[in-house]
Parts: C-alpha cells; sequence; structure tokens
C-alpha cells in the first residue's frame, strides 16, 4: 500500500493550462455594454467548435442591479448567432421578448438621407444598392437583413454610441437638419449639446440614427 501526501496549491491559469482552461477575468479588460448597466468580459475560455468559419466564446458579464419602475430603451438581435445565459449565483432575472421589428428597408434609409438630411444620391441598382453623395463622400446604401451591434464608450467627454461615422457641417447647415429632425418627430440618441466649451474644440453636435439603425454624429465648430 503507497500513501500520497497530497499538498493543494492555488489555482492560476498558467499552472493549469496543461490540463485545460481555468475560467477567470483576471487579465481581461472588460468591454461596457447595454449603455454602462453591464460589463462583457470575452474569451474567458477556449472553445475548438469551429464550423463554416463560425466561432463560439464564452464571457462573464458582470451587471448593475436595476431599479423599478425601469425604462426599457434598448435591445438586441442576433440574426447570425445565438446566447445563452447562465446565472453564476441565485437570484431574480427579467427577460424582455420582443416580436422581430421592421427589416432594414433600402427606400426607408433613401428618404432619410435625403428628405431629412438633404444629400443626393447617385448611380444605383434598383432594389439592391443606391449612392448617397454624403457632403463630398461616397455613402453607398445596400438592401440587407443585417445590423450593427451597437455600444457605448466612455472617451472623456461622456461616453458616445459606438460605431458611428459622422460629418463637420456648417452652422446654417447643422439648425435646419437638427430642426428637420425635431419636426418629423425623429427621436435623438443623444441630443444636441455643446461639448469641450471654452476651448478650440468647442463644438455643437449630436447622435441620430438612420431607419436601419447606423448610428451618425453630425457637429458644427461654428458658433
Amino acid at each position: 500500500m503507497i500513501n500520497l501526501v497530497i499538498k493543494p496549491k492555488p489555482i492560476t491559469k498558467e499552472n493549469f493550462k496543461k490540463f485545460g482552461d481555468m475560467i477567470t477575468t483576471a487579465d481581461i479588460k472588460p468591454i461596457e455594454i447595454n449603455n454602462g448597466y453591464a460589463k462583457r468580459y470575452d474569451g474567458v475560455v477556449n472553445l475548438n467548435t469551429k464550423k463554416d468559419n463560425g466561432d463560439s466564446t464564452i464571457s462573464i458579464f458582470s451587471a448593475l442591479k436595476r431599479s423599478f419602475p425601469m425604462k426599457v430603451d434598448m435591445m438586441e438581435k442576433h440574426p447570425l448567432g445565438s446566447q445563452a445565459f447562465i446565472p453564476m449565483k441565485e437570484t431574480i432575472f427579467l427577460a424582455f421578448v420582443a416580436p422581430e421589428g421592421d427589416k432594414p428597408d433600402l427606400k426607408k434609409a433613401e428618404a432619410f438621407y435625403t428628405k431629412i438630411l438633404g444629400c443626393k444620391t447617385g448611380n444605383r441598382e434598383e432594389g439592391k444598392w443606391v449612392d448617397v453623395d454624403f457632403w463630398g463622400n461616397e455613402l453607398t446604401l445596400h438592401q440587407t437583413s443585417l445590423k450593427l451591434p451597437r455600444e457605448r464608450h466612455d472617451v472623456g467627454m461622456g461616453d458616445v454610441p459606438v460605431p458611428h461615422f459622422g460629418v463637420h457641417l456648417k452652422k446654417e447647415v447643422y439648425e435646419k437638419i437638427k430642426a428637420n429632425i425635431e419636426l418629423n418627430k425623429i427621436n435623438f440618441i443623444d441630443k444636441p449639446y455643446t461639448r469641450f466649451k471654452g476651448t478650440e474644440f468647442e463644438q455643437n453636435t449630436f447622435f441620430v440614427e438612420d431607419p436601419n439603425g447606423n448610428v451618425l454624429e453630425l457637429k458644427t465648430f461654428e458658433q
């Protein structure tokens, strides 16, 4: 009979890696999501399940407790994948679901850029794509069923929606578009405000989304 003395020692990713992956958030920088109400730690473990260029991952979410009544102002859709959430401790969760919303519509997007923003169109393939003159830059709108995911990032002067694109405008153009958005009762993602006040970078800006959920930042440096 052989007696073995087993001495436990602290587990780390490094000393355990030859046996498998240790799930931990150590050394992983979280990504802020859901308008700052949660943090996501990606790539906490490797999964070898690739097929047809797909990918699998396990993430750990750290969420803030909500207060009630709670305003639900954002929902997600993942057309190319699925998600499963497993609570790490006993608590109460609320699950919000909704019917599928309107599919992206090329004609609605074109109307937004031409009638609301005042852009002109160029070449097109009917029902498939159309070029827009976005203040001297070519922006091509495509008919698709996909929408980009969206997060908010803290960039020092406040958090902003990411990804987004935008343009610097003359003050009169900026004011005209802002009034047109308000007149057509289109909701701002971030209402018009002034940032970097009192510096050479002072600007008036607002964020809005087109009918397909793409975020635009329109700003003017003219006061």
